[in-house]
Order: C-alpha cells, then sequence, then structure tokens
C-alpha cells in the first residue's frame, strides 16, 4: 500500500527526538510491513498519487485534502483540547472546516471510544465511518524492572512527569501539590523532563519561594531511548494535565511497570482502565496530594497498578497491534472511496487559491477593506 501520512511533527525538530510519537510508531511500523511512506509535514498542500491519505490534527494539509477530495481520505484529529472543553479555535472558520474534514473523510479514527462519542455529538461524525485505534508504543523496548524498596517515610521517592512547560499541562498543581507531600515525606523528589521550557523561569521562581529547589529537576528534552531510563527509575509516574487525549508518555510509563497517578481528562480514563492507575481531577492540587500520599506509603498498592498496567499495554496498546488497526482502516477507507464515485471534486488550482486565501485572511482583509469588527469575526 503507498500511503500518504500527513504530521506536524513531520520536518520538526522533534521527529528525532520523539522516536515514539504516534506518526513515528505508525510509519516505522507501516514500513516494516513492506508499505511505501510518504511523510508530509502539516503545512504542505499534498498532490502526491497515493492510496491512501492519513491526516493527523486539524491542519492545512488535512483541509486541502477534504476540498480535493481526490483520494481516499484518513483523519486523526487527535483533539484533546476540545474534549476537555478547552477552544483552542484559531478563528471563526475553523469550526466549519473541522466539520468539512470530518464530512470529507472516508474513515476517522478515534483513539477511544469516548474519543468516538464525543465526534459524534459535536461533529456529527457517522458512527460507521469511525475506528478506534489508540496510540501504541514498542512496549517490549522498554524496561519494566521492580519498584525500589520501601522502608518508611524517609525512603527516597522519586516522582517523574514528562511533558511540556504550558499551562494546559498543570505542572503548576504538580508543584503545588509537591509543597504539601514533601511535609510527610521529607525525601521526595520530582524530575520533570520537558522539550518546551516556555514557563520554566515562572516554575523555577516558584521553587525558590516555596522551598522546594532541593526537591525538582527540571530535564531538556531526551531521545526517547534516553527517556526508557528515566520511566524504569522512577516510583511513581504523575500526569497532571488539565489537556490530553490518550498521551504516549503514560503508555510509556504504562510499559515501563510504573504506577500512573493522572488527570481523569480526555481519554485517559479508558486508557488506564481495570485498575492500571490512579485518576485524579484535573486542577487539584490538594486531592493531588493526597493521591501521592496515599500511593507512597501504600507500596504493594504501586506494585499493583505497575503490573497491570504492563499488561493491559501488552494487551492492548503494542505498535503491532495499532499498526494493523491502522492497516485495517486504510482498506476500509479505499473501499469506502471507490464505492462513492461520484464525489465532487475541487480543482487543483482553485483548492490552492482557497487555501493561501485562508492562511492570508488578516492581509485580504485589508486588502478589500471590509470593516475591521467584521473581519475579526472571520479570523
Amino acid at each position: 500500500m503507498n500511503i500518504g501520512l500527513v504530521s506536524s511533527l513531520f520536518g520538526d525538530r522533534m521527529e528525532q527526538f520523539a522516536l515514539s510519537a504516534p506518526e513515528n510508531t505508525l510509519a516505522r511500523g507501516l514500513e516494516q510491513n513492506g508499505h511505501i511512506v510518504h511523510r508530509f509535514p502539516s503545512g504542505t498542500l499534498p498532490d502526491v498519487s497515493v492510496d491512501v491519505y492519513h491526516a493527523n490534527f486539524f491542519c492545512e494539509a488535512a483541509t486541502y485534502l477534504a476540498l480535493r477530495r481526490v483520494h481516499p481520505l484518513v483523519y486523526s484529529p487527535h483533539d484533546g483540547f476540545e474534549m476537555c472543553g478547552f477552544d483552542n479555535m484559531r478563528g471563526a472558520l475553523d469550526k466549519p472546516l473541522k466539520t468539512l474534514i470530518f464530512r470529507s473523510s472516508d474513515v476517522v479514527i478515534a483513539l477511544s471510544e469516548l474519543e468516538a462519542d464525543f465526534l459524534q455529538s459535536v461533529y456529527s461524525v457517522d458512527r460507521k465511518k469511525i475506528c478506534i485505534v489508540p496510540n501504541g508504543v514498542h512496549a517490549s523496548s522498554y524496561l519494566a524492572g521492580p519498584l525500589p524498596a520501601y522502608n518508611g517515610p524517609t525512603t527516597p521517592i522519586k516522582l517523574l512527569s514528562v511533558g511540556q512547560l504550558e499551562e494546559f499541562k498543570g505542572h503548576l498543581y504538580l508543584l503545588n501539590a509537591l509543597q504539601i507531600v514533601i511535609r510527610k515525606f521529607p525525601n521526595v523528589h520530582l524530575v520533570i523532563v520537558s522539550h518546551n521550557a516556555r514557563l520554566l523561569s515562572e516554575y523555577q521562581r516558584l521553587c525558590a519561594e516555596q522551598k522546594l529547589e532541593a526537591h525538582v529537576q527540571f530535564e531538556t528534552a531526551k531521545a526517547t531511548h534516553e527517556l526508557m531510563s528515566y520511566y524504569s527509575s522512577c516510583d511513581i509516574f504523575v500526569q497532571p494535565s488539565l489537556v490530553d487525549n490518550f498521551p504516549i508518555t503514560v503508555l510509556e510509563a504504562m510499559a515501563s511497570a510504573r504506577p500512573i497517578l493522572a488527570s481523569g481528562v480526555g481519554s485517559v480514563s479508558e486508557q488506564l482502565a481495570e485498575g492500571s492507575g490512579i485518576l485524579a481531577p484535573p486542577g487539584d492540587a490538594d486531592e493531588l496530594a493526597r493521591l501521592l500520599c496515599y500511593m507512597i506509603e501504600n507500596p504493594e498498592i504501586r506494585t499493583r497498578l505497575g503490573a497491570q498496567a504492563l499488561k493491559r499495554v501488552n494487551t492492548l496498546y503494542t505498535d503491532e497491534l495499532v499498526v494493523k488497526k491502522h492497516i485495517d482502516a486504510y482498506q476500509q477507507a479505499i473501499d469506502s472511496f471507490v464505492s462513492r464515485n461520484k464525489r465532487f471534486s475541487i480543482p487543483q488550482t482553485i483548492a490552492r487559491m482557497l487555501m493561501a486565501t485562508y492562511k492570508r485572511r488578516s492581509y485580504v482583509g485589508r486588502l478589500v477593506r471590509l470593516p475591521s469588527s467584521l473581519w475579526a469575526k472571520l479570523t
């Protein structure tokens, strides 16, 4: 099969770092299964002849492919923001364009039943064309060793969190929770690994004010093979996000047999079902602290959580299973496209003109001198 894979990851500096990112895992797995993969950055307008296109995220390439309608199209929205009630629309046209992509797609991939319900409810996506395909990891590559022994409140405990230093990742609440935890467990140490350090100075200042400097360590971006040792050496993995859908970091912690405490946002509750993790209400530092204390002082529960997490990831979320489900989705898209051979298609020149106009919509507004109040609604 000849597959055009679209993602914002391709062409970005993180493409070489984040080998476990869903698009990298998928592309690698498809190629290992003998398929040809063409990688397209999300800002391109693809016109290569392929058997099927798979667009990840709402982007220019996905919109262009939806306008053209000359190839079978699979669409994975990956939108945790909308699922979590956060408005991430960049303009008034975003919602209609997303609706266009959903309607033009032959198959829509949801990461969970929860996301499928959301897409059906908010965008009226036909349930028949939704395929449930979760994210996956190469689980056997991770080091699923035993947890260190626990010898009481003075035992050193290492917490790990991996994610961008942005408000929506919830590290502020984790740092506030840590201030409470160390009163009872003075040897708790938190490591935060991030490739996006936008709020680093703010968090470092907060650590100084709360006298947490000896308990918190910030690390820069790590390649996947480097992260493996971080996961395997931690006692508890914490995902305090306000926004997430089906995070790879949680899957990596599961593959490392680590006990997980995560915000119950997006599809995380489905990801960590059947006792494979503990869920915390997002944005509640006090409850996060209480649950951390509970996990620290109950090592047998941590061991059980880690074992169940490892079992679940090996049963449901391996890269082999996920790649196979994608291949099935691609074939479904091809069959659907062939059966609907009279669909309307916008010519290439017009589609490119429309995309150029959308991309430069603020400039075009000034050019045609629309009233600023009206153009603000459009942009």
